[in-house]
């Protein structure tokens, strides 16, 4: 009985571990994808609302996650989660505040010409609008 104790809390152990290295992968994937897709955004003029609202989504999504946030971005843009709770509206704020300054980002780039290292500007970016909102998120009730 033992043995079977403590062969079940071994395994316990290993599938925690394991799912946990699973999910670090996943949030490195959406990272990289998030930084080609910021690049895009800076620098190939991809400029349209549809892609700025996928790197919006992307970056508040890791935000959240990061921030130890249970909402996600759906809810948070969904009409039936502010009827249920109005303290959403805190959260939906913070979503546009953030897009709104991804409009701004490319046109501040061109003005400012801020080298050519194109890599190294969106990983500046980055750095900076990335803890900005979850300081931002922390401030906020949980949902």
């Amino acid at each position: 009985m033992e043995i079977f104790i403590i062969i079940l809390i071994i395994v316990i152990i290993f599938l925690f571990f394991t799912k946990k290295k699973k999910e670090n992968n996943v949030f490195l994937e959406m990272e990289n994808e998030l930084q080609k897709e910021m690049k895009a955004l800076l620098f190939e003029g991809k400029t349209y609302d549809e892609h700025i609202e996928l790197v919006a989504f992307m970056i508040f999504s890791i935000c959240l996650k990061k921030a130890g946030k249970r909402i996600t971005v759906p809810e948070i843009i969904d009409p039936n989660t502010l009827m249920k709770n109005v303290e959403v509206l805190d959260y939906l704020a913070l979503y546009e505040s953030l897009k709104d300054t991804l409009k701004e980002a490319p046109h501040l780039i061109k003005v400012h010409g801020y080298g050519s290292n194109r890599e190294r500007v969106t990983q500046q970016v980055l750095i900076e609008l990335i803890p900005s909102t979850i300081v931002g998120l922390s401030k906020l009730k949980n949902i």
